[in-house]
């Protein structure tokens, strides 16, 4: 499918004066067309979130990422993560009542995702499969 939209993330007026590279970020979708801004404003402050910082250098509140998902999915719905890190989409879909299907490369940081995923839900994960990336 042909990307058609934009959903755009307006971080922080002047955060770009504490170091962060970018006021925005942005991601394609095919969901609508044109462009769809929301604005959260967070410039990287993690004390003034109120979560415990994970061990993943680019790490972000579950409040920044939320509001992301419940603009732009319905309860069930499935959200992809294909760069998952610390899984802060995927406990941010457990809160909303969505399904997360996420991708990450590093095994440190999939165990992090793992350990967040058991102390939010109390659940046990379970492996569904192993792909030997060697055999292909």
């Amino acid at each position: 499918m042909e990307a058609t939209g934009w959903i755009v993330w307006d971080k922080q007026p002047g955060v770009e004066r504490r170091g962060i590279v970018t006021p925005i970020e942005m991601a394609s979708t095919t969901m609508r067309r044109g462009f769809d801004i929301v604005r959260v404003m967070w410039g990287g402050c993690y004390r003034a979130a109120g979560e415990e910082r994970q061990p993943h250098p680019t790490q972000k509140p579950i409040g920044v990422i939320a509001p992301f998902i419940e603009a732009w999915t319905k309860q069930n719905e499935t959200v992809l993560d294909p760069f998952l890190g610390s899984g802060t989409t995927l406990i941010a879909c457990e809160r909303l009542g969505r399904k997360c299907r996420g991708i990450e490369i590093e095994p440190k940081y999939v165990a992090v995702t793992l350990q967040r995923w058991v102390d939010a839900t109390g659940g046990t994960p379970v492996r569904l499969a192993t792909v030997d990336s060697h055999s292909q």
